[in-house]
């Protein structure tokens, strides 16, 4: 858990959230823009 710094939010899905790491940041901007979510830094 202490890596993870990035999570997806998808307005109206809260069981569509998902947590990234640091390494994975291109993978959560991809889910983000392919779910219409939002990034935000849990930093």
């Amino acid at each position: 858990m202490a890596d993870l710094t990035t999570i997806v939010r998808v307005p109206g899905h809260p069981a569509a959230v998902q947590a990234f790491t640091d390494n994975e940041r291109t993978a959560a901007q991809r889910y983000a823009d392919d779910v219409g979510g939002t990034l935000e830094s849990l930093l």
